[in-house]
């Protein structure tokens, strides 16, 4: 048992330093709506307003995310040399670092679910973790993450 648990241990934690080295190289600026999603947090930050259609196209979204992440970008700011949207960066960190352990609480759920293999339960989140579209959207700048790691 100890040793399966060290390799899912393992195996976590090469995926969270694989998500953490493509968040950290991958621009906030990258992505296929980066530029909206960017436009509204610096609206609702800066403006102190909730962006309108006109302003970008992300306007239909709830304000949360992006002032949540727009205040942690701002408290960062000074280190990425007073540059905002790099700032934004953390987020992409404090997501690399959640995405593992929704990892974890899903190998938790499988492993309930298939008690007598455990050993399906490694395939599993092997299996999870590598989703391309897991790995796309894990460095992004981007809500999609959030709302996997909290449903």
């Amino acid at each position: 048992m100890f040793k399966l648990k060290l390799i899912f241990f393992l195996i976590l934690l090469g995926f969270a330093a694989l998500f953490l080295h493509n968040a950290w190289l991958y621009s906030p600026l990258g992505g296929y709506d980066a530029g909206i999603q960017t436009s509204y947090t610096k609206i609702l930050i800066f403006e102190k307003r909730i962006p309108t259609s006109a302003d970008t196209l992300e306007s239909y979204n709830p304000p949360t995310f992006y002032f949540i992440t727009g205040k942690i970008a701002q408290l960062f700011t000074p280190l990425f040399k007073g540059d905002f949207l790099e700032a934004l960066k953390v987020w992409q960190i404090i997501i690399a670092l959640l995405l593992p352990l929704v990892g974890y609480f899903w190998l938790d759920i499988f492993s309930t679910l298939n008690p007598k293999n455990k050993w399906s339960s490694l395939l599993f989140l092997v299996w999870l973790l590598s989703v391309p579209v897991i790995n796309k959207l894990a460095p992004m700048y981007s809500m999609e993450p959030l709302m996997l790691i909290i449903g």
